[in-house]
């Protein structure tokens, strides 16, 4: 139903307000969840019957060459996408999406999202959903990603660029969005030297850092990761150690206040003269015990988000002190 719902809205010259009424917006919605409920059991139906192609046609005739989509269907597509590419095995799937151009599609769907006059909070959750999509596709992809690596450092330029100085039309900026940019420009740019030196060169690092200084643990997490591998390369560590925030702070101070609001916020216990008080869980803390100690089934990932900053924070500073010569 959804295939050919998307198929005849793509080829038949029809109204545009169809695709603009709430009537259709509604059918959008309560037919997606059938399609990703039995997605799972009529995996190859569904491939084989161009979803993939279907999905990425119906964003590039709607949204992108005539300008008609409204953001509720775009933000339920690119869901729809993210959800699917979530489902192992993905790999005809993500494969499927890279034949269908997708890629191309995706970048200039953010694009049009970043340039828009508000950043509101559908507009920002359009972008989040988009990124992580084209993380998905392009992942342990070397030749796509040299292929539009200019135009990843563009997006990630432009979007680090509105975080920083939001317009005063825009909503109060997501930590999620962030989380995902952090992510996207983790894949496209650390893992291509001509993109670190790009990004290097062009004063990236400065921004990157700023939006670790003002934002969340969460945020902190995936900043300070990416910046280990940046750090790896040479060229990337005077601009780190000369980096100023604001009044001032230097970046070593910057990794001082995480360090110190993380063991707060994890209940590691210090005593008068700052030395750790609990030998027993002396990095841990009583919270993160609870958290993660005592659950019988653990998740990694989790236990990743609750405990790896600090030693984020250590590996940067030793990369630091390798790189002494030129600090």
């Amino acid at each position: 139903c959804l295939v050919a719902m998307i198929k005849s809205s793509s080829i038949e010259n029809e109204s545009p307000e169809i695709w603009c009424s709430k009537n259709f917006i509604e059918v959008f919605r309560g037919v997606v969840p059938v399609i990703l409920a039995l997605f799972d059991f009529l995996r190859e139906a569904f491939l084989d019957a161009g979803l993939m192609n279907k999905l990425v046609m119906f964003l590039t005739v709607h949204y992108i060459e005539k300008k008609i989509l409204s953001d509720d269907v775009t933000l339920v597509v690119v869901k729809t996408i993210f959800s699917l590419c979530s489902r192992k095995p993905n790999s005809t799937t993500l494969q499927l999406l890279r034949d269908a151009n997708a890629v191309p599609v995706l970048l200039k769907l953010c694009s049009f999202i970043v340039a828009d006059v508000a950043l509101t909070t559908t507009s920002q959750c359009i972008l989040l959903y988009t990124l992580y999509d084209l993380t998905f596709v392009i992942e342990n992809q070397p030749e796509i990603q040299i292929e539009h690596s200019k135009s990843y450092f563009c997006l990630v330029k432009s979007i680090y660029e509105r975080i920083l100085n939001p317009l005063h039309t825009d909503s109060l900026i997501d930590n999620g969005l962030i989380v995902a940019v952090s992510n996207f420009a983790w894949e496209v740019i650390v893992w291509n030297k001509q993109s670190v030196s790009r990004f290097v060169k062009c004063g990236m690092v400065f921004p990157h850092i700023d939006i670790i200084e003002r934002s969340s643990c969460s945020v902190q997490l995936v900043g300070l990761s990416m910046l280990v591998d940046l750090c790896e390369y040479q060229q990337c560590v005077p601009y780190v150690v000369t980096w100023r925030g604001r009044n001032g702070i230097k970046f070593l101070s910057v990794l001082c206040q995480i360090w110190r609001s993380e063991e707060e916020r994890l209940g590691v216990l210090r005593d008068k003269g700052g030395c750790i008080s609990d030998s027993e869980k002396p990095l841990m803390g009583e919270n993160q015990f609870k958290l993660i100690q005592c659950q019988k089934h653990k998740v990694m990932s989790i236990c990743d988000v609750f405990g790896s900053v600090r030693p984020k924070i250590c590996a940067i500073v030793q990369l630091l002190h390798r790189h002494k010569e030129v600090v």
